[in-house]
C-alpha cells in the first residue's frame, strides 16, 4: 500500500495519484482539480465513512456493525428473527449483510448458508428485524447465536435533481439520475 501523508497539500494544477491508495492529510487546498474514486473521512485505522460519486449522485457510505445475541424460528415459516444486543435503527426493506460465525450448519431446520450473506428486511422492531428463507423452521424456539450483521448505510444528494434541498438516507447504493461523470468534473 503506497500512502501519501501530509500535514498541507496544495494543488495549483492536477493531482492524479494513480499508485497512491491513502491520502492522509489535515488540509488539503485545490485550485484546479483533484480527482479519485473516493475518500476515506475519518481516523486511517477505523475507516469511518467513505465519499463516492456515481453519476449525478454523491454518496457517503458508512458501516454499522451489530452484535446478534440470538435467533427465532418458527415451525414450518421461512421466516427468521434476529435480536441484536443494540437498537439497530432499520426499516422495513432496509438491506443487511450476516456474517459467517454460525457454529452450526443447520440451525431449527434452517441451513446457516441460508442465513449467512445479504438480506432485505422484513419486519423491524427496535432491536429485531425478520428476513425470509427459502427452508422453513422445523421448531419453533430462541437459539443464541452470535454473528455480526453490518448494515452499510448511505447519505446522498442527486445533484442532476433540481429540486434536491438535502441529503437523503438509504441502506441500498443510490441509483444516479444522470450518469455523464464529465459534466461533474470538467
Amino acid at each position: 500500500m503506497t500512502r501519501l501523508i501530509a500535514d498541507e497539500i496544495q494543488v495549483t494544477s492536477q493531482l492524479r495519484a494513480s499508485h497512491v491508495t491513502k491520502l492522509i492529510a489535515d488540509e488539503i487546498q485545490v485550485t484546479s482539480q483533484l480527482r479519485a474514486s473516493h475518500k476515506v473521512i475519518g481516523p486511517d485505522e477505523k475507516n469511518l465513512v467513505q465519499l463516492h460519486q456515481n453519476g449525478s449522485i454523491f454518496y457517503l457510505k458508512y458501516p454499522v456493525t451489530h452484535q446478534i445475541s440470538k435467533m427465532e424460528t418458527s415451525d414450518q415459516t421461512s421466516e427468521v428473527t434476529f435480536t441484536t444486543n443494540a437498537a439497530h435503527n432499520l426499516s422495513n426493506g432496509d438491506t443487511v449483510h450476516i456474517s459467517d460465525s454460525f457454529e452450526d450448519a443447520i440451525i431449527n431446520g434452517v441451513p446457516t448458508s441460508e442465513l449467512i450473506g445479504t438480506h432485505q428486511v422484513a419486519s423491524v422492531e427496535d432491536t429485531t428485524f425478520k428476513i425470509a428463507t427459502v427452508s422453513p423452521g422445523d421448531n419453533d424456539g430462541d437459539i443464541p447465536v452470535s454473528p455480526l450483521v453490518r448494515i452499510d448505510r448511505y447519505k446522498y444528494i442527486d445533484m442532476a435533481d433540481p429540486t434536491a434541498t438535502s441529503w437523503s438516507n438509504s441502506t441500498t447504493i443510490p441509483s444516479p439520475s444522470h450518469t455523464n461523470n464529465e459534466i461533474f468534473f470538467l
